[in-house]
């Protein structure tokens, strides 16, 4: 990962000179998302275990890095952070765990913006998202089990619009679907085993401010 943020950083710094009206901007943003519900497999020593999780909208807030070459393309790298409230059951007992289902992920994502004559400007993108951490909690009594996992990769297809408010500013709308499939969460807190089969593929609407410097 460290190796990829240098490559990415050294490339937009390489082709400065070369873009025209270059610049780059800090984007804070704050969103709603949307993941399907998850099926599974709770893997232990003694059994195995289905396990079903139904999870609710959820919110995502984060803050990207990024470089406009020019008038139609731009490029940047981000963090951010996502959790949605969850209802999960095992087949073994009838119980009902509550908890949520969150993440803290990197990413790396290439726009190209439509030609505009307005102070709309609307936008298409591609990217790659890295797992820093996915966390499912399970919460019954009191008492929390924690599963986590952590280096899987994805991507992401964006859809968006700026709108100008000024020279250095811009408002932000966007659309987004991530996926990560096959995601292995290993038992922490007061959990013991794996859980297998999950994917993350979070649908998002998020609202930002651009500031262009």
């Amino acid at each position: 990962m460290k190796r990829q943020l240098f490559i990415f950083t050294i490339g937009l710094t390489s082709l400065h000179a070369l873009a025209d009206n270059a610049s780059w901007y800090v984007k804070p943003y704050l969103g709603l998302s949307s993941i399907s519900d998850q099926q599974g497999t709770l893997v232990q020593a003694a059994n195995n275990t289905d396990i079903t999780t139904n999870t609710d909208s959820g919110f995502t807030s984060g803050i990207a890095l990024g470089y406009q070459y020019n008038a139609h393309y731009s490029a940047e790298l981000g963090w951010e952070y996502r959790s949605s409230d969850t209802d999960s059951q095992l087949s073994a007992n009838d119980n009902s765990y509550g908890g949520n289902y969150a993440s803290s992920l990197f990413f790396l994502n290439g726009f190209y913006h439509l030609a505009s004559s307005s102070d709309w400007t609307p936008y298409v993108g591609a990217g790659l998202a890295w797992v820093q951490e996915v966390d499912l909690d399970l919460e019954l009594n009191g008492t929390e089990q924690s599963y986590s996992g952590d280096g899987d990769t994805g991507y992401q297809l964006m859809l968006g619009v700026d709108y100008a408010i000024g020279s250095q500013w811009q408002a932000n709308a966007e659309l987004r679907y991530l996926t990560i499939g096959d995601i292995d969460l290993q038992g922490e807190e007061n959990a013991t085993g794996e859980l297998r089969g999950f994917d993350y593929d979070p649908m998002t609407l998020s609202v930002a401010l651009k500031y262009r410097f």
